[in-house]
């Protein structure tokens, strides 16, 4: 690109450095939220939870996602999908106690490698914060 920025064909998949289209959810033509577009009938979310890891299985050849380990060790079984909200910070770590990472990273910690993925811990960036002086004020009350 004429500015410096390399463009980025999926913006979701790795390095999010340069320019790609936003990722949005569409149904019936119209810019929805993910759980509006996509229903949430038959879906159970479970809030206050601190997930551990990954249930992992072989089925046929293929590694299959079953459910989750909770850190006081209650198990969340799935039956056709899970989905896990952890924030940027967290969700590393599940993965990596998962066996979901690259080999280096896992080896580093002890953890048997059980799907290779080698952006766990890349581009890893927290949203960027500001502080105002009346925040800072009101902070200190």
């Amino acid at each position: 690109m004429s500015i410096g920025l390399k463009e980025i064909e999926d913006a979701i998949a790795g390095d999010p450095t340069g320019l790609a289209a936003w990722a949005e959810n569409f149904y019936e033509e119209r810019r929805q939220q993910a759980g509006v577009a996509y229903g949430l009938e038959g879906v159970r979310a479970v809030t206050e939870a601190l997930v551990r890891m990954v249930l992992i299985v072989a089925v046929e050849g293929e590694t299959v996602a079953t459910g989750v380990e909770l850190v006081d060790g209650g198990r969340f079984m799935a039956r056709k999908g899970i989905i896990i909200c952890c924030g940027a910070l967290r969700m590393p770590r599940v993965l990596m106690l998962s066996g979901i990472s690259s080999t280096k990273q896992l080896e580093q910690i002890g953890v048997k490698q059980l799907v290779k993925r080698t952006q766990v811990l890349r581009s890893l960036l927290n949203g960027p914060t500001f502080e105002t002086p009346q925040a800072r004020k009101r902070s200190l009350r």
